[in-house]
């Protein structure tokens, strides 16, 4: 049986299947696809990933994405600033967002404490919290909850000792808490 082998294909398909949520089928789907776009199409694709690259950072108050010095919520007066809940990822601003419940601020910490991973306090985007007054802590609904709840509790009880309240949200509601 002849193996049939394309080396700059095989290398997309890599890239692709090294994308999250990607399998072997996907990627290959997807690396057909994009050879079959016309040259230009295809150029522009690969620009447009390169800008995005290139130019999204962090936000210099939230560590949101944005390719500007404040992301738009930062960047909002209308905003409640007076509260901040903290996620875990962008990704968790965009879905409270798409609420038009939340009429406040976020901090990102881009990541969960993972002791596991190797995953500690000093690698996530904490220190910028600590310039806050007042903090509501929301993360995904998931086994980690609980750890990291403890261990960015000195935080933000020191944040909220600072303004007397902060509040914990999780995936059901919103508890406010009271510091003494």
């Amino acid at each position: 049986m002849a193996s049939y082998h394309v080396a700059p294909l095989a290398r997309l398909v890599e890239q692709f299947e090294s994308l999250p949520g990607i399998g072997h089928k996907s990627a290959q789907r997807l690396a057909y696809y994009v050879l079959g776009m016309p040259k230009e199409k295809a150029e522009q694709f690969a620009n447009t990933v390169l800008e995005a690259r290139n130019a999204i950072h962090y936000c210099n108050v939230c560590c949101n994405l944005t390719d500007q010095e404040l992301c738009p919520v930062c960047r909002n007066e209308e905003r409640d600033r007076s509260i901040i809940c903290v996620v875990e990822d962008p990704r968790d601003v965009f879905a409270l967002e798409r609420t038009n419940e939340f009429h406040a601020t976020y901090h990102v910490l881009h990541g969960a404490i993972s002791p596991l991973a190797g995953i500690g306090p000093d690698q996530l985007c904490i220190k910028e919290l600590l310039d806050s007054k007042r903090s509501n802590y929301g993360n995904k609904s998931d086994c980690r909850r609980r750890s990291n709840c403890h261990v960015y509790f000195p935080f933000i009880k020191a944040i909220g000792n600072q303004s007397n309240t902060f509040g914990i949200w999780n995936s059901r509601r919103c508890i406010l808490r009271v510091c003494g």
